[in-house]
């Protein structure tokens, strides 16, 4: 007798704590679902979030304390597992509230990395689609195309590639680079999103965040995000940006020309310190594409070099 009054005893508190641990999940579940809310309205994904059971047992299995116990740390590790997901998301919302650093009016000096890393932004436009497979079967004939005529017919085409590549990326180095002179944070009057039917799955794209700019992999629709910006002088002009994750950087405007361009548009990563200025610092994926450039073009020009010394010699 007593020993059943025992159990009946322990069932009674493990159903207690049972619906102590349900009720607070389902005050987690509560908060999610309002910041589920909040981030669908601002274009960003909501946190996972499922439908709970109450806790009592299945019709027919009698409630036991293992039973209950078990209940209970489910809901405890769901509660857990939400919260942590909520805190963190309401960090990272936090952070992107946070105001946009000021950047001194122009004219400014562009640190000499700025300008390296700009210069050869065209270049590794190229090399980095050369080097993806299915483009490097489409783009190889092409170059080697001229090679079946001679070394030095090979060698001079090759050449007139490597001139009209960095001549290229000196033209778009040369708008950027304006930009980074004498250009201002723009207003953004309105901003309007449109996805396309291409859906990437964990592509490496840029994540932006006031100033800040991340490499990380996305999954979902590309996006062109287009933005209506005005400049200090009243000056109103369109920028589109092309991004898998919603946009939610900075515009740098020319005020003379009203051209702009979005931060993460620049191979440089652009973002001022404290004084207003540029930050000479360059990210670590900066640097590595922009040597990789020039040690890759320097090295073809080599490679011209040699086969057309050689063909000359055999004349």
């Amino acid at each position: 007798m007593y020993r059943a009054s025992d159990d009946a005893a322990l069932v009674r508190t493990a159903e207690a704590q049972v619906l102590a641990s349900y009720a607070a999940l389902v005050q987690v579940v509560a908060r999610v679902a309002a910041l589920n809310a909040r981030l669908v309205e601002g274009g960003v994904a909501p946190i996972p979030l499922a439908t709970y059971t109450p806790p009592p047992a299945a019709a027919g299995v009698p409630a036991s304390v293992d039973l209950l116990q078990g209940q209970r740390a489910y809901y405890a590790g769901e509660a857990a597992r939400l919260g942590e997901a909520l805190r963190a998301m309401e960090s990272a919302l936090a952070e992107r509230a946070r105001p946009v650093a000021p950047l001194r009016p122009g004219p400014r000096a562009v640190p000499a990395a700025y300008v390296f890393a700009e210069l050869s932004r065209g270049a590794w436009s190229f090399f980095k689609i050369a080097l993806f497979p299915p483009f490097t079967m489409l783009i190889a004939p092409f170059l080697l195309l001229p090679w079946y005529a001679g070394p030095l017919a090979g060698a001079a085409a090759m050449a007139a590639f490597l001139v009209a590549l960095w001549g290229v990326s000196l033209a778009g180095a040369t708008k950027r680079l304006r930009l980074l002179a004498r250009g201002e944070v723009g207003t953004v009057l309105q901003k309007s999103e449109a996805y396309s039917g291409l859906r990437l799955r964990n592509w490496p794209v840029l994540w932006t965040n006031g100033w800040d700019i991340a490499l990380r992999p996305y999954s979902g629709l590309g996006s062109t995000t287009t933005l209506t910006v005005q400049t200090s002088r009243g000056r109103i002009t369109q920028v589109t940006v092309r991004t898998g994750p919603s946009f939610h950087g900075v515009v740098l405007v020319d005020p003379e020309t009203g051209g702009g361009l979005a931060n993460c548009d620049f191979a440089s990563a652009p973002r001022p310190d404290a004084r207003g200025e540029w930050d000479p610092a360059l990210p670590g994926r900066v640097w590595a594409a922009a040597c990789f450039s020039v040690v890759a073009s320097l090295a073809l020009a080599t490679i011209v070099a040699v086969l057309a010394a050689l063909d000359l010699r055999a004349f």
